[in-house]
């Protein structure tokens, strides 16, 4: 049995020549998103697009909607509520990278044996959190989750100028398993959904430093 299929989780270095290299173009994408309209306070610690779409094998992309949906039971601060966001750019969807990336997560959990279609339903989330000196980032405001999606993968992408930002995975009784610091453009989290818990740790600047950044993408299966 797969360590995905047996512990819930994977924690992969996509080294392996599978996806293409970062550039300014693609990390540029992080800079043009718009404030998540649900998030309450005076400190918007979170930028985010988000589209749904059905992915087929052969790269093509259908969008669906920019509407996005978690039972009040995965999300106890915006569970229970249709969530509307702006669409993910056209060209990022069709960008090689992240052609690249979903093509390698389509062929990951096809490989475990979790996808048995040539087209999938899937969300792609597009995510920048934020902090300041004044205000820290909190990249997981709901705290501990699940999702409520069966299983999808967590890039990251970028960061600048911060300290935090740790993944936490946890057993379905609530006990740590593993802590992870992604910090390389790829490197990835690969979560079946209903083994594990997750949550990440806020984000603050680094010493001398009066604000800061953290980039993912999220890309769930439907």
């Amino acid at each position: 049995m797969s360590s995905l299929r047996k512990e819930g989780y994977l924690h992969l270095q996509l080294d392996d020549g599978s996806i293409k290299p970062k550039n300014p173009d693609f990390l540029n994408y992080w800079n043009h998103l718009v404030t998540d309209p649900y998030i309450e306070g005076d400190h918007k610690f979170r930028q985010r697009r988000y589209s749904n779409i059905i992915f087929h094998r052969n790269s093509e992309i259908e969008y669906l909607r920019s509407t996005y949906f978690q039972g009040e039971r995965f999300n106890r601060l915006f569970g229970g509520q249709s969530r509307i966001f702006e669409k993910i750019d056209d060209n990022l969807l069709t960008d090689p990278i992240f052609i690249d990336l979903i093509n390698y997560d389509f062929c990951f959990f096809l490989k475990h044996g979790l996808i048995t279609s040539k087209e999938y339903n899937m969300g792609i989330h597009q995510i920048r959190t934020l902090t300041t000196a004044q205000n820290t980032g909190r990249v997981t405001p709901e705290g501990i989750h699940k999702d409520g999606h069966p299983f999808f993968a967590i890039h990251f992408i970028n960061k600048s100028q911060i300290t935090g930002g740790t993944t936490k995975i946890y057993d379905n009784n609530l006990k740590l398993i593993e802590e992870i610091n992604l910090s390389n453009f790829g490197e990835t989290i690969f979560v079946l959904d209903t083994l594990v818990y997750h949550g990440v740790t806020d984000i603050k600047p680094l010493p001398g430093s009066d604000k800061g950044f953290r980039d993912v993408l999220i890309i769930e299966f439907y």
